[in-house]
């Protein structure tokens, strides 16, 4: 594939996406990273995109007349959606009923909480996300605390210091965190710096983290550290998660829980 025809489609990706990482692009177009770095540089350098680590964000002009890091909320609820759902499976025997666990807003966790409403009684939710909080029914017993703060019209979630001041006042047996991808050399990363303050104040308001996250996410790396493997619990992913990747962060220590649907 010429050059020119690659940069095209990488354009065509950010529109619908908002995002590209290297080692997607490495894969999709089936070339090295040098020159997947080389086409996101000269768009860079051409004003169509913005480069980050692990990949690139698009600019107004590429993302229909406004900035965009992540498809859109309702675009990804419907994306991997088996693979979130083996995720929920997957998680179920680490929840016990009376528990106090914290969701950040993701889709992922939006999956893990339907379920749990069909599983458990007494439970105590902690989110930002109004997706979680609205899937709430009358007749259920479910305790859910809404975080309040500044509201983000686009991920339907509250942040902020009101957000990360009333994290503060809770304590969570366990929090569930999601993110955008996973690496052995940068950790768990993520995109925004309201979400990834979020996800800190969780962790440390919460006895034990899980990362929960589909097998896309591994090897993924974008712009916010949040944290090391090392500070999380565990992986629970999908069943999709090829055994040799799984292998990989279990000889470095990482303890990874798979749903089902593929290894185990």
């Amino acid at each position: 594939m010429l050059a020119d025809e690659r940069q095209s489609r990488i354009i065509e990706l950010l529109r619908e996406e908002g995002t590209v990482y290297t080692s997607d692009l490495v894969n999709r177009f089936q070339t090295s990273r040098e020159t997947i770095r080389r086409d996101l540089s000269e768009l860079e350098q051409k004003g169509a995109l913005k480069k980050v680590y692990g990949g690139a964000t698009g600019t107004e002009a590429s993302s229909g007349g406004r900035p965009s890091v992540l498809a859109p909320y309702e675009k990804r609820i419907r994306e991997n959606l088996s693979d979130k759902e083996s995720v929920a499976e997957a998680v179920l025997p680490f929840i016990r009923e009376g528990m106090a666990i914290a969701l950040d807003s993701s889709t992922t966790n939006l999956v893990i909480f339907r379920r749990l409403r069909k599983e458990f009684h007494n439970l105590h939710i902690i989110t930002n996300s109004l997706p979680i909080a609205e899937e709430l029914g009358e007749r259920d017993e479910i305790e859910v605390v809404m975080l309040g703060g500044n509201l983000d019209r686009k991920e339907h979630c509250a942040l902020g210091q009101v957000t990360l001041g009333q994290l503060r006042n809770y304590h969570a047996d366990l929090y569930l965190m999601s993110c955008c991808g996973v690496t052995l050399r940068s950790g768990i990363t993520d995109i925004g710096e309201g979400e990834l303050q979020v996800k800190q104040a969780m962790m440390e308001m919460a006895e034990r983290t899980i990362l929960v996250c589909s097998h896309v996410r591994f090897g993924r790396e974008t712009l916010l550290r949040v944290c090391g493997t090392n500070a999380v619990s565990l992986i629970v992913t999908d069943g999709n998660l090829p055994e040799e990747t799984k292998e990989m962060y279990e000889k470095e220590g990482m303890h990874i829980v798979c749903g089902p649907g593929g290894t185990i």
